[in-house]
């Protein structure tokens, strides 16, 4: 049996099959999670702020995440990581 030649019709194209509980586990993503400090920030700082940031603990770097986890699931985890940052005045959970 002659295979398909390589052209713009079959590039690319690949088949799906729907995960099973056997199915082999993906390793988490690690990623540097960054809270800002201010609801007024709208910018991620870098260089001199990002340093800054980092030493008052407002990153985490190689956070692993799941690529499986729920959008609560990943909220849940970021409130875990950054918790002691996400609470206010009189020590009540803000996040």
């Amino acid at each position: 049996m002659r295979q398909a030649p390589y052209n713009s019709r079959n590039r690319g194209s690949s088949t799906t099959t729907p995960q099973t509980a056997n199915a082999t586990k993906l390793p988490p993503t690690l990623k540097e999670a960054i809270s800002l400090p201010k609801p007024s920030w709208k910018k991620v700082p870098k260089y001199a702020k990002d340093a800054d940031l980092q030493e008052r603990g407002f990153i985490v770097d190689s956070l692993p995440i799941e690529r499986h986890w729920s959008e609560s699931q990943l909220k849940e985890k970021l409130t875990m990581a950054f918790e002691d940052k996400l609470r206010g005045a009189g020590g009540e959970r803000v996040g």
